[in-house]
């Protein structure tokens, strides 16, 4: 893409970003469920440490190779081409698939996930994940416990009745 009048270019294409680079191997681990940007992946705010296939490991903050792709030495920001301002990057906005099953909110140079009742935040895949309250004992008495999206539900025995909203016998 063609950017600052025709005068430079901005990859766009957008591949795999990994979590977890090992330098003194170069392999990757925890991929993303969503592809992006090189710049989303390495620039954005404790998203990804490589990129690509086969991996790629991002330039570390503070150096000039990060400077050079981010437009900005600290994560969660770059620079504006036109303006020359630092603009914070919008993890949410620009991010498909982040926090999925949670709200995004996106804070000045980071972000941060809110997950509904019955997920818990996944801070390797960046995304809310269904709890599995069966995996507790006795959470339904005597009855069978079904884990449901975000709930679960109990199958009580004969004599037994649901209570609580069908989340306990008694």
């Amino acid at each position: 893409m063609q950017v600052n009048g025709g005068n430079n270019c901005m990859d766009m294409r957008k591949s795999f970003c990994y979590r977890n680079f090992y330098s003194d191997n170069g392999t990757c681990d925890g991929e993303l469920t969503f592809n992006m940007t090189k710049k989303m992946c390495c620039c954005s705010y404790n998203i990804g440490r490589a990129w690509n296939r086969p991996c790629e490991q991002c330039p570390v903050p503070s150096t000039n190779e990060f400077a050079i792709l981010c437009g900005s030495e600290r994560p969660g920001y770059y620079i504006d081409i036109y303006t020359g301002q630092v603009i914070d990057i919008d993890e949410c906005r620009e991010i498909p698939g982040v926090c999925e099953n949670g709200v995004c909110i996106n804070m000045i140079g980071s972000f941060r996930c809110e997950c509904p009742m019955g997920f818990l935040y996944n801070d390797k895949l960046l995304i809310c994940e269904d709890v599995n309250e069966c995996e507790r004992p006795g959470i339904c008495g005597p009855g069978q416990c079904y884990n449901t999206i975000g709930n679960y539900t109990c199958i009580c025995p004969v004599d037994y009745m649901q209570v609580n909203g069908g989340n306990n016998c008694m």
